[in-house]
């Protein structure tokens, strides 16, 4: 059995509405987290003072969504100034390192349509796996494309500032960007880059592997030399986004990771503490590696 301390874990913060905000506050300082993943929406509500406070905590990881634009090496460059501008803001709050959730423009409606395919394949509805195909197929067509245009994103980022630790990370849509077996071909092609990582996500990892992709533990393996952190968040079939213990995710993967590597548990305004500490007891009472 773990340490059932909340010390282990970093609590990421993604939704929070400022009206609750310091509420939440308060109630995570008292659980004693070892930090804070945050995104830019809940970045500004915590003090500014927080490695001044007698409770210490630190922001483990900065969110960032990043928009890949196949037609518009503009665009392209455009999102590195923006990426080394969040760097200094990663730096000002002592944050170690940028998460990039990638995702290909245009969107279109595509949010929309891939949550609607996750209904009808979880209802069984007929046409389901063909509309899948269809996003498998479209996707391998500019499969090429896409990496291309990420991995020029990234050298351009890469070779300008190496202060601040960049981590791809596993995606929920099938017009996100890296999915499993693309990501392994972008650390290969950028390898120079050490400040390169990896932030794995249990439920994106999972449902991936629902669609058809490969098994959870493929990702570790192919990028647990560069491993930095994980999101330890539940999934039954296609929904996401649950606390651990109550789906289909096998945790045991947390005896095969480094001593270094943040865990953070992801919860948002829907989430009750009671689900929070349901969440962490249920990670606490998993078995250690011998």
């Amino acid at each position: 059995m773990r340490s059932s301390a909340s010390q282990d874990w970093i609590l990421s913060t993604r939704f929070w509405p400022t009206s609750q905000f310091s509420s939440f506050f308060q109630q995570a300082l008292k659980k004693q987290f070892l930090g804070f993943g945050v995104t830019s929406k809940t970045l500004p509500f915590f003090p500014q003072s927080h490695s001044l406070t007698p409770e210490k905590y630190f922001f483990s990881h900065l969110i960032w969504d990043l928009p890949i634009d196949l037609f518009s090496e503009k665009r392209l460059q455009n999102e590195v100034q923006k990426l080394l501008d969040v760097a200094q803001i990663a730096k000002q709050y002592q944050i170690p390192a940028v998460v990039l959730e990638c995702f290909e423009l245009p969107t279109t409606d595509a949010a929309k349509r891939f949550d609607k395919m996750l209904v009808d394949l979880q209802d069984g509805t007929p046409k389901a796996q063909e509309i899948l195909k269809t996003w498998k197929a479209d996707r391998q067509g500019n499969q090429k494309e896409v990496l291309l245009a990420l991995c020029r994103l990234l050298f351009s980022l890469l070779k300008r500032e190496q202060d601040v630790l960049f981590c791809l990370t596993p995606r929920y849509r099938l017009d996100q960007i890296p999915l499993s077996q693309e990501i392994s071909s972008v650390f290969e092609e950028l390898k120079r880059f050490p400040h390169l990582r990896y932030w794995h996500h249990t439920a994106y990892a999972h449902l991936q592997e629902q669609l058809g992709f490969q098994p959870q533990e493929d990702w570790l393996e192919q990028c647990g030399s560069r491993l930095y952190g994980i999101t330890l968040q539940d999934a039954i079939r296609y929904q996401v986004g649950l606390p651990p213990g109550i789906g289909d995710v096998s945790f045991d993967i947390l005896n095969h990771l480094p001593a270094k590597c943040f865990r953070a548990l992801e919860f948002s305004e829907l989430n009750s503490w009671l689900e929070i500490d349901l969440g962490i007891s249920h990670l606490n009472t998993l078995p250690a590696s011998s």
